[in-house]
């Protein structure tokens, strides 16, 4: 399974900025980030920085998309797409409010509306 996740996984280079890694990071495992280095001959730094930038993990789920009453569904999904990319696009730093502000944008719901849904799901 390594071997077949390190074909598909792409090699992060020395010129990658911290929100290229983290994108990285954000949808591949950070050991076949390291080995892709490694076997590219990549630098110790690289392979540190990799090592030390936090796992960012996306703050939203299905359920805050159905609390701002967006009936079940592909909407659903493809809110939340849409809403990850642009976390994506930002180097996967915005924080669960963030990202509720901007699902509420995109679903064209109130940002007050979205953060009081968040509080209900909770």
């Amino acid at each position: 399974d390594r071997l077949i996740r390190l074909r598909v996984t792409p090699t992060p280079g020395p010129a990658d900025d911290d929100n290229a890694l983290r994108r990285l990071l954000a949808n591949h495992r950070r050991q076949d980030l390291i080995d892709r280095v490694w076997l590219a001959g990549g630098a110790e730094p690289l392979r540190r920085r990799l090592t030390t930038l936090p796992q960012p993990v996306f703050p939203l789920l299905g359920k805050d998309v159905l609390a701002l009453g967006i009936g079940r569904g592909p909407a659903v999904g493809s809110l939340l797409r849409s809403v990850r990319d642009w976390w994506l696009a930002g180097g996967a730093v915005a924080d669960r409010p963030a990202c509720l502000a901007e699902l509420a944008r995109q679903a064209c719901v109130p940002p007050a509306s979205a953060q009081d849904a968040a509080k209900e799901v909770k």
